[in-house]
């Protein structure tokens, strides 16, 4: 499961890499950070169509929800769309038809479990890529009590390649990164229920990735020892190599 991540680069590159501009109500919105974790519910840029970039909630809720107490629940629960039962499940089955969406990082953080006292956290990144863009889907739920649209999103996981299943060595699974090349065809409205499918079992692009501070457990974005320095005294990892490309997802 994916539920941290990093996007930490200013507005201007972002917008040049996306070719989308941020609403004039949405200026203040965007700050870069070096550690997001999705179980605050954090308020992210996302593109889901031409002109503008949107904001929105990581944790999808769906637009049938009843309640504040149900939105709440659910949303925990919705961090994380997996790719082969997306189609399926009632929380994402029309978001991924008709809802998807990019997210834009520039690196995600997993935990390689040892034992049940030890756990090593790596952060990973795309470095044919500064920003690179999971494949998301979202959604728009209504305070039935006040009415106000909440915006939501959930990023897709596919099962995890070699250098995945060495670091995510419990559930052995990943985000999906989209090839550049996807990305503007994932949005496509249109797009047919068989080439969404076909693109969710497309390899992205090579990754890498390095050990990282258990600090970063604090939820401190501390701009002077960011969470994505590297950190290498983990005896465990003697002579472990991280540093070769692999793909984002395995082959079909």
């Amino acid at each position: 499961m994916c539920n941290k991540k990093a996007l930490d680069t200013g507005k201007d590159l972002l917008i040049r890499r996306y070719k989308r501009h941020l609403r004039l109500e949405d200026e203040g919105k965007y700050q870069p950070h070096w550690y997001e974790n999705a179980f605050d519910a954090p308020e992210d840029p996302i593109i889901s169509g031409p002109g503008f970039f949107d904001f929105a909630h990581w944790g999808l809720v769906p637009f049938w929800v009843k309640d504040q107490d149900q939105m709440i629940q659910t949303r925990g629960r919705t961090v994380n769309a997996k790719a082969e039962t997306v189609f399926e499940l009632p929380s994402f089955r029309e978001s991924i038809l008709r809802r998807r969406c990019l997210v834009p990082a520039t690196g995600f953080f997993e935990h390689m479990h040892l034992n049940s006292r030890t756990n090593i956290p790596f952060f990973i990144q795309v470095p044919s890529m500064e920003i690179f863009s999971f494949a998301g889907i979202w959604d728009l739920w209504k305070d039935p009590v006040t009415r106000l649209p909440y915006y939501s999103y959930s990023i897709l996981t596919v099962p995890a390649n070699a250098l995945m299943s060495r670091i995510h060595n419990s559930k052995k699974r990943m985000p999906l990164v989209l090839q550049p090349g996807l990305e503007e065809e994932w949005i496509r409205p249109d797009l047919p229920q068989e080439e969404v499918r076909d693109i969710l079992k497309i390899p992205g692009p090579p990754m890498v990735a390095h050990s990282v501070s258990r600090l970063i457990t604090s939820r401190v974005d501390n701009p002077d020892q960011p969470a994505v320095q590297a950190f290498q005294p983990w005896p465990e990892l003697e002579g472990a190599d991280f540093s070769a490309t692999e793909e984002t997802t395995p082959p079909a």
